[in-house]
């Protein structure tokens, strides 16, 4: 995951240690992940405000710049589609280069 810094730690068990990895994630984080995430299923900003308990729009606004790339990226799914549609092909089928 990028930003999240795995850290090693051991813990004793009965004979020995165990190795153990764990995730130096905040509060914070999960947050900004989850807003992600409902923006990227195609949630409104105005949503995604009222469900991180945002009171201004203005707060969630520093999403903004995302759902311009997650409009930008369905819209060429869209085109992508249509073309195949045009030239009668699968839009999925990789072309030779």
């Amino acid at each position: 995951m990028a930003g999240y810094a795995a850290k090693s730690s051991r813990t004793a068990t009965g004979t020995g240690f165990a190795s153990r990895r764990t995730l130096d994630v905040r509060l914070h984080d999960l947050r900004h992940s989850f807003a992600l995430r409902a923006l990227a299923l195609g949630e409104s900003l105005s949503m995604i405000g009222k469900l991180l308990g945002h009171n201004k729009i203005a707060t969630t606004a520093h999403y903004a710049h995302l759902a311009r790339d997650s409009i930008k990226a369905s819209s060429a799914r869209a085109a992508d589609s249509i073309g195949a549609d045009i030239l009668d092909r699968d839009p999925y089928e990789t072309t030779p280069v």
